[in-house]
């Protein structure tokens, strides 16, 4: 990936604005999800928008399955 990601991450029970900024960088975009997703609810993507998305279209599918 050319970009870093970044994002936002931090314990369900604290507030947002308690959550750390962070800058990721992975080489394929496939391994940024899986480690994203391996996080559930504590990572939140901020950029690129495109991979926010994505990250939340998957979140929203797998809620269902629970």
């Amino acid at each position: 990936m050319d970009r870093p990601i970044c994002g936002n991450c931090g314990n369900r029970g604290k507030s947002r604005e308690d959550w750390i900024l962070v800058e990721l960088y992975f080489e394929w975009e496939d391994e940024a999800k899986g480690f994203i997703l391996g996080f559930a609810d504590q990572i939140n993507v901020i950029e690129p928008k495109h991979l926010r998305m994505e990250i939340r279209r998957w979140r929203a599918c797998t809620g269902k399955f629970r």
